[in-house]
């Protein structure tokens, strides 16, 4: 073997080298232009989850605030029922109190009357009694006492 052969072999073997080392190069940059694209579509990912949170956070949000108005209308609705209770409760007790005024106004009207028969009677009374002083008046007018 001489130097020339030698200098071939070597240059052989750089070539061989060179290839097998580009080709690593190439397929490390197809890895990294890969490993690129996955970047990029995770960051997609997370940029559409994030915007995915951010609709799912407004919306539990409003959830939250119609719960809110849920309760409170739940709370205000009892109240309704009980202020509808206190009013039924109250009719009832007007309507006693309607039929104890009618019985009253009944035993007035009674007494009005009964009243007015007295005063009648209390007036015949008393001309029957001025007439019987007029008797008795005449009466010692006639005997001169």
């Amino acid at each position: 073997m001489n130097v020339d052969d030698i200098l071939q072999q070597l240059e052989e073997l750089f070539d061989r080298a060179r290839a097998a080392l580009e080709q690593q190069v190439s397929t490390a940059h197809k890895a990294v232009a890969s490993l690129n694209q996955e970047k990029a579509a995770a960051t997609k990912a997370v940029t559409e989850l994030q915007a995915q949170h951010g609709k799912a956070h407004a919306e539990l949000n409003a959830a939250m605030n119609n719960l809110d108005r849920v309760l409170s209308l739940g709370a205000i609705q009892a109240e309704i029922k009980k202020a509808g209770k206190e009013l039924e409760q109250l009719k009832s007790e007007a309507t006693k109190e309607l039929k104890t005024l009618e019985v009253l106004v009944k035993k007035r009207t009674q007494e009005e009357a009964r009243v007015a028969a007295l005063e009648v009677a209390a007036r015949e009374a008393t001309a029957k009694r001025c007439r019987a002083q007029d008797l008795v008046k005449q009466i010692k007018t006639q005997l001169g006492v």
